[in-house]
């Protein structure tokens, strides 16, 4: 590692700040042999940013009992109208990038709300 950054450091500027312990909203947690990654702090953020905090943990991301359909989106125009007030894009690509990052066990579940990003 040292010969490797020694390298990096006489081609680049750089700082070495040491191990890593936060990086894009992720956390990391490390000793000798491994490493950890959480985002439990961007999770609480985002409950809090889109009025879920006391929303009802489920064990499972995704139920097989839950079934999704066009039967579920607005169908007048005052659903619509309603439904612009809601974030559902930013809601969707926030998931999605804890679902490529640390929690891919929410991929599924989170694609399968994504199909209904733009209805017909």
């Amino acid at each position: 590692m040292r010969r490797l950054k020694k390298a990096l450091s006489s081609s680049f500027k750089m700082t070495d700040l040491g191990r890593i312990r936060n990086f894009l909203g992720i956390q990391f947690y490390q000793n000798e042999d491994s490493l950890h990654m959480d985002l439990e702090q961007y999770i609480d953020m985002l409950l809090s940013k889109f009025g879920m905090v006391q929303c009802k943990v489920e064990e499972l991301p995704a139920s097989d009992l839950i079934s999704l359909s066009l039967d579920d989106t607005p169908k007048s125009e005052k659903e619509r109208e309603d439904m612009r007030d809601i974030p559902y894009r930013q809601l969707i690509g926030s998931l999605l990038f804890a679902a490529i990052t640390v929690v891919p066990e929410i991929s599924y579940a989170v694609s399968k709300c994504a199909e209904f990003m733009n209805p017909r």
